[in-house]
């Protein structure tokens, strides 16, 4: 059987060759070979600045459009990109014409309607930065710029204004972070997701960083933040800060921080910066240490009407207020504020107890005269900065120091300083009375002089009758003087002043006018409804202090 089987095999082979037909194999159609699929992609260094002046980073980029993805994958050298201090990282070229051809369109043609960003958990989200871009925060949820980490701007949208709005670079693909925030991610990765929807294909859109490096924040040596207690019991500060002034107080309710805020010196975001000592602050709170000021039940924000906010409003321990003093974002924003402390720390600066004060410059024009308040609870405590904002230098002030007042004005004739000294409330063992801050910029710029420059013939005292007098009694320019308005010397004198411009003298605030006494005499002198009032020549016009002896 087997060897009829192969016989029959062969038979039919021989029958099949026979019968098969003759073929021209020129004429034989050709099959091509399947197209390999094309994958776009590139790979490089982050450039820093203006395309056409650029310099490379160290931070590098690879992309690839493949299947239905188009990732981007970066790496950035944290340490070099903190050093520039500023929001860009670097760009690269995300070639708009190679991603046109994969997705079958032109990236012109995108827009809001099928290119949309979502969260990580896959739900629709709004751009947070110029569209097409984003903020995200460390979990690569959407969110403001004071939030986030980082941002991610692509330049296709024609119309819309980017941050660093190059021109002729269509298909720039922008990175940047936030300096507060993105230095603390060194040694993590964050990705952004966004998708593009055309017809029934779906092209995922990722945007993921890694933050190398270990980076640690430089160290700055601990700030010398004097503080005065005379007068109130509590601890307070008054000084100037260029054509700022500020005053910090703490009472019994609370703690106050007073601003006059000079609008055409306000260019940056931040302007003034208010040390508040650690160890004052704790103090007065009855805390071990300021890491309890991270606990959102112990400090949070508190609109005008005291109601409790859901988070501070800077992102960081702070924040954002309306004119009216309602919790805002930083577009509505007039003022804000936010304190440094522990592990947080923003803008470079890396003192504890440094309250950071500033605004949106474009939301102040139009603030002269008013004051703009921002609260929040500390504790069993109220804490709140009011914001004074001025076209001009100011001319006057006034304010409350524990059972203590005082009010001072410039005028043509003469510059007066007066306060109201509670006698029931003086330390008999201090020899101080009260301080507050007059900035020199104002006296200088309103009478045209130099307050450091003047000499003795300049600005001197006169007694009560006028005359001039040889030299200061007290640190110069300053004055013991007695109940009759004449010169005396510490062991004379009911009372002096002290106006702290060159000098420094017992505290290193400078444009505070300190008020003191003997406490020695106080107890002889001091009557309630009594006034004491010390004469000086200030470049030609008078120059008066005056004390009032209240209840």
């Amino acid at each position: 059987m087997k060897t009829r089987y192969y016989a029959l095999a062969a038979l039919a082979s021989l029958a099949f060759a026979s019968c098969a037909p003759e073929y021209d194999t020129d004429k034989l159609p050709i099959i091509p070979e399947p197209e390999p699929e094309i994958v776009y992609e590139g790979s490089g260094n982050l450039y820093f600045g203006d395309p056409s002046n650029a310099t490379a980073t160290n931070s590098t980029y690879s992309w690839k459009a493949d299947g239905d993805v188009i990732s981007i994958n970066v790496s950035v050298d944290t340490d070099e990109y903190a050093e520039t201090g500023g929001y860009e990282i670097g760009h690269f070229n995300l070639d708009a014409a190679s991603i046109g051809e994969f997705l079958g369109v032109s990236v012109s043609d995108l827009n809001n309607d099928v290119f949309t960003p979502i969260q990580p958990d896959g739900s629709a989200t709004s751009w947070t930065s110029y569209e097409p871009g984003m903020w995200v925060n460390t979990d690569g949820e959407g969110c403001g710029w004071s939030e986030g980490s980082l941002y991610w701007q692509w330049y296709i949208y024609s119309g819309t204004s980017y941050d660093y709005d190059y021109a002729s670079n269509k298909g720039m693909l922008m990175l940047g972070g936030n300096p507060s925030n993105t230095p603390k991610c060194a040694g993590s990765t964050i990705t952004s997701k966004a998708k593009i929807t055309l017809g029934d294909r779906t092209v995922d859109f990722i945007v993921t960083v890694k933050f190398e490096g270990a980076y640690e924040a430089p160290t700055e040596p601990e700030a010398k933040m004097d503080y005065l207690t005379d007068g109130n019991g509590y601890p307070y500060q008054a000084a100037a800060y260029g054509n700022h002034q500020f005053m910090w107080i703490m009472s019994e309710d609370g703690i106050t921080v007073n601003v006059d805020a000079h609008i055409p010196s306000i260019e940056d975001w931040v302007y003034l910066m208010i040390g508040i000592d650690p160890e004052a602050l704790t103090g007065y709170l009855g805390i071990d240490d300021l890491s309890k000021l991270a606990d959102f039940d112990y400090f949070y924000p508190v609109d005008a009407e005291g109601n409790k906010g859901e988070k501070w409003t800077t992102g960081y321990i702070g924040n954002w207020v309306t004119e009216e003093g309602a919790p805002c974002t930083w577009a509505d924003g007039r003022a804000y504020w936010f304190f440094n402390f522990g592990d947080n720390k923003y803008e470079g600066h890396y003192t504890d107890g440094l309250l950071c004060v500033g605004t949106n410059p474009g939301n102040i024009a139009e603030l002269d005269g008013k004051t703009v308040t921002s609260k929040a609870v500390i504790g069993d405590k109220t804490f709140t900065v009011n914001v004074t904002y001025h076209d001009a230098l100011p001319t006057s002030g006034a304010g409350v120091i524990g059972a203590n007042s005082y009010a001072w004005e410039l005028t043509e004739d003469a510059m007066n300083v007066k306060a109201d000294i509670s006698l029931a409330n003086i330390d008999g063992d201090s020899w101080g009375l009260l301080g507050f801050p007059i900035n020199a910029a104002y006296v200088n710029e309103y009478y045209d002089i130099n307050l450091d420059e003047l000499t003795i013939e300049d600005f001197y005292p006169v007694d009560a009758e006028g005359n001039p007098g040889e030299k200061w009694t007290s640190y110069a320019p300053g004055q013991w003087f007695k109940a009759d308005g004449s010169a005396g010397a510490w062991d004379t004198g009911i009372a002096f002043w002290q106006y702290y411009n060159a000098s420094t003298y017992d505290y290193d605030l400078p444009n505070l006018f300190y008020l003191g006494k003997n406490p020695g005499i106080v107890a002889e002198e001091y009557e309630i409804g009594a006034s004491y009032v010390s004469k000086a020549k200030l470049a030609g016009r008078d120059f008066i202090v005056t004390i009032n002896v209240v209840e």
